[in-house]
């Protein structure tokens, strides 16, 4: 009827997407073979970087245009001056933002930006900065512009405490993030570093504050893995000893746990208390470990290390409780269970007890969230 839009019907609309789609498939092989044709020929023009561009606009991982790009930037640079360069520059960092709107965790184009930001006279690493935190507010799990952030963050010289504290942040917006929980056990032994110790020895206070902030996270959400995984790491990194300690005149040799072990061990007890139904597998193996041969394990170790001296009057550091146990579980958050009896191999004629060590009352905690139910804990680990 006459004043009235003809409405397609849906086999018209199917047919008008794939006609438009054919057109744009014959567009980008043809333009394809012309850039494929001009690196055969070695043409390093403006032509074969206005028709890559064109491609890699559609498909930015396309990474043969990339390379062909490279050889165009440093045909170029042998044959103009500097400001030109810079200018050049300047205006594929713009296109490699666009491309990056496109697919942002495309590696190819993170890969480009970096070399780019190399070859270019005068790069701008602030600038830099505020992309990727730009981006990171877009997606805070882009691994590949985490990367790209660690990269720039060295070039523009940032302090390990600036990015410390970045991580703190991130971590705040949203604690179920990989990425800020990795980044920020890399940062900590850098910033505390335990003088006492190895170059992956953290000082106690700033450990002691670390689980506090990873117990606030699986508190609020025990279901969540990123918290635990850092926790687990935190255990690697504690200075304890473990102390086997036996009195003359009688067959018993008395092992004495981790202070910082015992107290996270109850933590994971009352939150297990408080969560019957969580299955999380971290929380359940920490009181496992403890209840089913973590002793034995360590004194196991300390038995295949007494020498001609033996164990008597001795106490052992934390590398005991590290090596085989607890440095498994906190190199790069692995998942190895490490929690296996192994008193049958111990000589019969010691019979082992537990003994625990006095702890000092938790300090207050930083809290997540306002609502963040771990502040009984207070009361429960005094």
């Amino acid at each position: 009827m006459h004043g009235r839009i003809k409405v397609r019907t849906t086999a018209e609309q199917a047919e008008a997407k794939r006609k438009e789609r054919e057109k744009k498939l014959k567009i980008y092989t043809e333009t394809t073979s012309r850039i494929y044709q001009k690196r055969k020929n070695g043409e390093m023009d403006k032509e074969s970087l206005s028709l890559s561009e064109q491609v890699l606009a559609a498909n930015p991982d396309f990474s043969t245009l990339w390379n062909f790009r490279r050889e165009v930037f440093l045909h170029k640079k042998d044959e103009s001056p500097p400001e030109e360069i810079q200018d050049l520059c300047q205006k594929e960092l713009f296109f490699l933002k666009n491309c990056l709107q496109v697919n942002p965790k495309s590696y190819g184009v993170w890969y480009h930006r970096q070399w780019i930001m190399e070859f270019m006279p005068q790069p701008n690493w602030k600038e830099e900065l505020q992309l990727c935190n730009k981006f990171l507010s877009y997606d805070e799990r882009n691994f590949h512009c985490w990367d790209y952030r660690r990269y720039t963050v060295q070039k523009a010289n940032v302090s390990p405490m600036d990015e410390f504290n970045f991580s703190t942040e991130k971590i705040k917006e949203n604690f179920s993030n990989y990425s800020s929980w990795h980044y920020r056990s890399k940062l900590l032994p850098l910033i505390h570093p335990d003088q006492s110790g190895g170059s992956e020895r953290v000082e106690e206070g700033a450990l002691m504050k670390e689980f506090d902030l990873a117990q606030n996270a699986y508190f609020t959400d025990p279901y969540d893995q990123s918290a635990w995984f850092y926790h687990r790491w935190l255990l690697g990194r504690e200075m304890g000893y473990l102390e086997l300690i036996c009195q003359m005149g009688r067959s018993e040799l008395t092992a004495v746990h981790s202070s910082v072990l015992q107290q996270e061990l109850e933590s994971c007890r009352l939150l297990l208390e408080e969560e019957p139904d969580n299955k999380c597998k971290y929380s359940i193996r920490l009181r496992d470990d403890a209840n089913n041969g973590f002793v034995d394990a360590c004194i196991e170790s300390a038995f295949a290390r007494k020498g001609n001296g033996g164990l008597f009057g001795k106490t052992y550091p934390g590398g005991l409780l590290q090596e085989g146990v607890l440095q498994r579980s906190s190199e790069h958050f692995e998942k190895e269970d490490f929690s296996k009896s192994h008193a049958s191999s111990v000589p019969t004629i010691f019979s082992f007890s537990e003994q625990k060590t006095k702890r000092k009352a938790p300090k207050k905690r930083r809290s997540i969230d306002d609502d963040f139910p771990a502040k009984m804990l207070r009361s429960t680990l005094v």
